[in-house]
């Protein structure tokens, strides 16, 4: 938070106003976050906090693996599911993916991530995603995704995974993911 002479302050986003109780410009999540506009962290900033204004949060397990064709070089694939949070929402996601690949391997494990998406919603459809993982008995890995939400903003991210692997392998997939809102009249188009 930036506090200028004029009283404003600037919390990366948008202009808050302190003497007025608000900020100058709408909330960018538009109806995710409320009917108002204007608020921040649902009026309880105590209890709830996004100091960038936009966020998701992710947990859930995944299964990669890839076989190597020609020397080292191959195909990969993964499926992942789990659960989503934007502040507002809980989601349920599923997926899967394949592409070109590199070493050989097989891993499994919890994920554990996020991302800059408005809202749960803006988890789902493509992505590039581009990982690595390795290990022996016990193993990990990271994954970084990009792409675009359904209103054609970029969406970026990425997931830790802890888990089982038995090799080393990485790679590039085109990946697709489904999200569910849980327990609202929030749906994904």
């Amino acid at each position: 938070m930036l506090c200028r002479e004029a009283s404003l302050c600037y919390y990366r986003a948008r202009y808050y106003d302190p003497s007025a109780g608000r900020f100058l410009r709408e909330d960018p999540v538009s109806f995710t976050g409320g009917v108002n506009f204007y608020a921040y962290a649902r009026q309880s900033p105590v209890n709830f906090g996004d100091p960038f204004g936009l966020w998701t949060v992710q947990i859930g397990g995944s299964l990669s693996g890839n076989v190597p064709i020609w020397g080292p070089v191959g195909l990969g694939g993964s499926v992942f599911g789990g659960l989503a949070y934007d502040g507002n929402h809980w989601a349920w996601y599923w997926g899967g993916g394949l592409g070109p690949g590199a070493g050989a391997g097989v891993s499994g494990g919890i994920t554990i991530g996020g991302s800059n998406a408005h809202d749960v919603c803006g988890l789902g459809g493509p992505f590039i995603n581009v990982g690595g993982s390795g290990g022996t008995g016990f193993g990990g890995g990271v994954e970084g995704f990009a792409g675009k939400d359904s209103k054609g903003n970029k969406v970026l991210g990425g997931n830790v995974m802890i888990g089982g692997a038995a090799g080393i392998s990485g790679g590039v997939q085109v990946t697709y993911t489904f999200v569910h809102p849980l327990g609202s009249k929030c749906k994904c188009q």
